[in-house]
């Protein structure tokens, strides 16, 4: 058999198989949402993670006090991330991360408007809170974005998540400047609250995402649509097989 048919046969084995496995056209509304979904929650995370990186300068104190602590909470985050993320659960523990983080950035700007002198232990204090929480999410981001992507089209989807994590890593410096470039009570949180708001917006929209924890890493598109009911199955399963050994124990 001649190659150029080999080749031929093989093409045509490969075009149906995507048609087999119901291959998303172009105009799969609720493939490109999810899409857009996981592309901007690693914006999110990026922008902040390297955003609360750069801005230890604004908090005031030492320099070099507050990044160690930035250190600290970085290196806790991700010790903690690691059992976190098997117990919780991919998904509810990085939107758990995101809304915490949103909302202790947030809330800097209540000690800088209402108290009567600059509160910067406080302001200080919830800015770690969201480095540690932003640190969670970094961490828990690159394993659930590569579980969520079928195997046929993980590397790409991958390569679309770094890109847009690196325009969210381009655009955090440019938000630590705002403290430079405004006047008045909230001009040193004034980053941080512009990081609050998308972070909050993230981890919302994070739980419409499905759960891969408990269920096979997808390896075609239909597999991937169908992430959710697999990750119940697999949980039915779990539990099927629990309650089988503790059968085989009690006799």
């Amino acid at each position: 058999m001649q190659f150029g048919e080999i080749f031929n046969k093989a093409g045509n084995h490969y075009k149906r198989s995507l048609t087999s496995l119901n291959y998303p056209v172009e105009g799969d509304k609720r493939k490109r949402t999810t899409l857009c979904l996981r592309t901007f929650t690693r914006l999110t995370v990026s922008m902040m993670y390297y955003g609360l990186s750069l801005n230890v300068g604004n908090l005031g104190g030492d320099i070099y006090i507050n990044f160690a602590y930035s250190i600290v909470m970085e290196f806790a985050a991700y010790t903690i991330s690691i059992p976190a993320m098997s117990w919780l659960g991919r998904k509810k523990f990085h939107c758990l991360s995101m809304l915490v983080g949103g909302l202790a950035l947030l809330a800097t700007i209540f000690p800088s408007v209402f108290a009567d002198k600059r509160e910067t232990l406080i302001i200080t204090i919830l800015a770690m809170v969201g480095k540690f929480a932003s640190a969670a999410a970094f961490g828990t981001i690159y394993l659930y974005s590569t579980e969520l992507f079928p195997t046929v089209v993980r590397s790409a989807g991958m390569g679309a998540s770094a890109f847009c994590a690196g325009v969210g890593g381009i655009i955090a410096p440019y938000i630590v400047e705002l403290a430079n470039l405004t006047e008045g009570k909230t001009r040193d949180v004034l980053p941080l609250i512009v990081f609050g708001f998308p972070s909050l917006l993230a981890g919302g929209l994070s739980l419409l995402l499905p759960e891969t924890s408990k269920g096979h890493l997808p390896d075609t598109i239909l597999d991937a649509r169908h992430l959710k009911s697999l990750s119940k199955t697999m949980e039915m399963k779990e539990m099927i097989n629990r309650q089988g050994d503790l059968n085989d124990i009690d006799t």
